[in-house]
């Protein structure tokens, strides 16, 4: 699958013909980040924020170095797809899923990883990058389609609890996830101040909430 906006670098195709040969049904790399908003599109910037942020993403990065496996629990924790981008998928696997569901969107992408991992267990994302996922003044920047990501994760995430039994006990944690999107995706997309200014007091309370949502899942 490709999508219409993102690009693959040159390596993808060296790098997918390396693991062919492990006959998985399901293949997927590491993605970066291309911002190509004007500044007047992006959500004002906070140094204390920046600094923070900056710190997440090097402990993060360092994670990226590692093949990772993606299982029903880290995925409800967070959605870590972009998308279906440089993911190379078994069709016949994915049609018996009945595919994507567009009754799910803004997060179809995220319901289907839910459905294959349930089917067909853990997904395994390789450490290589191989795709940009580019990011305009598009649909997904609209704020009702914000807010639209916010309600349908908090739905899916109750159809997880409801569905998968050792995802029960999770199910008193989805206000607090809920919490935690609705200013993760605010303060990455959104720049109207009247929804989460980026403050002293939203970003420290931001970070308080993704401490705790952390802890929770330890």
């Amino acid at each position: 699958i490709l999508h219409d906006d993102d690009l693959l670098k040159e390596n993808f195709g060296i790098a997918l013909s390396n693991l062919v040969s492990s006959n998985s049904d399901i293949y997927a790399f590491n993605t970066s980040v291309l911002d190509e908003r004007i500044s007047s599109s992006k959500p004002k910037s906070h140094a204390f924020y920046s600094i923070v942020k900056h710190i997440y993403t090097s402990v993060r990065s360092f994670k990226h170095k590692f093949r990772r496996e993606i299982d029903i629990k880290k995925l409800f924790y967070l959605n870590v797809f972009m998308g279906t981008l440089a993911v190379v998928i078994n069709r016949e696997k994915a049609v018996l899923l009945d595919g994507f569901d567009e009754s799910y969107y803004p997060i179809a992408d995220y319901h289907f990883w839910t459905k294959w991992i349930i089917a067909y267990g853990p997904i395994y994302i390789e450490p290589i990058f191989v795709a940009s996922y580019r990011i305009r003044e598009n649909e997904t920047m609209k704020q009702e389609t914000i807010d639209l990501f916010i309600e349908k994760d908090y739905q899916l995430r109750k159809e997880i609890c409801n569905s998968v039994i050792s995802m029960n006990k999770y199910n008193k944690l989805i206000k607090l996830l809920k919490s935690r999107d609705s200013m993760l995706f605010n303060f990455s997309w959104s720049n109207n101040e009247n929804i989460y200014k980026k403050n002293l007091v939203n970003i420290i309370r931001y970070f308080i909430i993704r401490l705790r949502c952390a802890i929770s899942f330890i």
